[in-house]
């Protein structure tokens, strides 16, 4: 959101509603942003936009005291060294684990190697815009793929 605050004038956050409010001739501008920051802006995307990806990662990924991030979706979240790992929302972890570990000060959200994640609702747009980070193998499901 830095982009936003650095590039549309008169941009403020609106805490009790929790959004940005941006004057009405910036909302290209700020949906251009967010496809570029988040590869999804606020219109509604259609189903056909929409692909559920099966990831195997046969690397590990750690994040620093942070998420795990694919494609816009945590694959991976903790809040301390002893907190555990917990997914968001559109993720399943289908096999392997995810947990969390470092040191008390440098915490890490940890995703196993050899564990397989399915993500729902991920835009097309994402896909086709990056390539598959290095020791992930993604595939794109067909409809009803990885639905159990």
């Amino acid at each position: 959101m830095q982009k936003i605050k650095r590039h549309i004038g008169g941009a403020r956050w609106d805490a009790l509603a929790r959004a940005w409010i941006v004057p009405i001739y910036a909302v290209d501008r700020v949906r251009a942003i967010m496809k570029e920051v988040f590869g999804i802006d606020d219109s509604i995307p259609e189903e056909r936009e929409l692909r559920t990806v099966k990831c195997t990662f046969h690397d590990g990924v750690e994040k620093v005291r942070g998420a795990v991030i694919l494609y816009g979706k945590c694959i991976a979240r903790a809040t301390g060294r002893d907190s555990d790992a917990y997914p968001g929302d559109d993720v399943v972890i289908e096999s392997g684990d995810i947990m969390s570990g470092g040191s008390a000060r440098f915490w890490k959200s940890i995703v196993m190697p050899g564990t397989v994640a399915i993500l729902k609702n991920v835009p097309y747009c994402l896909l086709e815009q990056n390539s598959s980070p290095r020791g992930i193998a993604i595939e794109i499901l067909e409809d009803g793929e990885g639905e159990e």
